[in-house]
């Protein structure tokens, strides 16, 4: 809510002769983003952040600027933020978002939300194999882009003698 403060002038070269003047200010609060301005998400996700501020009715403009290492152009919007970033790295991006934000009255403030964009691990090309009954697969060897990569895998047909799920 908006604060008012006042200000007494004594005005005069003697306290006999002097006279008070009263000024008052008020100060109106800026809106504010009151969530989490640092977020992470995996490439190819959406971001979905919707912005949460400290005054009712508080409009919310959004903009960003392209940013290398993420193949979107530069975009903007109102309120939430939708939009699906594609990072073409092997490594996490930062897309800086900027929120400009006007208040019921008047006031205007922009606020920074960071978005960490993690890329997604790319999984090497592994060679089909045809086996008769009883023969031996080779072994498979997994291989990503990125180091640290889990592989999960599922078998569809177990009853040939391979787990059906694996890490």
């Amino acid at each position: 809510s908006p604060v008012e403060v006042e200000y007494v002038y004594r005005i005069g070269v003697s306290v006999t002769c002097a006279s008070d003047q009263k000024v008052k200010v008020t100060v109106k609060p800026l809106p504010r983003l009151t969530g989490s301005k640092d977020i992470v998400v995996c490439s190819n996700a959406p971001v979905a952040y919707t912005p949460i501020g400290n005054i009712p009715g508080t409009n919310f403009n959004w903009s960003r600027a392209a940013v290398p290492g993420i193949s979107n152009p530069a975009n903007s919007g109102v309120v939430g933020i939708g939009e699906i970033l594609f990072n073409t790295t092997n490594s996490i991006v930062t897309a800086t978002y900027t929120y400009d934000m006007t208040n019921y009255n008047g006031c205007v403030n922009t606020e920074l939300l960071q978005v960490g964009v993690k890329p997604v691990p790319v999984v090497g090309i592994i060679p089909d194999q045809s086996l008769c009954a009883l023969d031996k697969s080779q072994p498979i060897s997994f291989s990503s882009t990125l180091t640290g990569t889990v592989f999960n895998w599922v078998n569809s047909q177990p009853a040939i003698g391979l787990p059906a799920t694996g890490t």
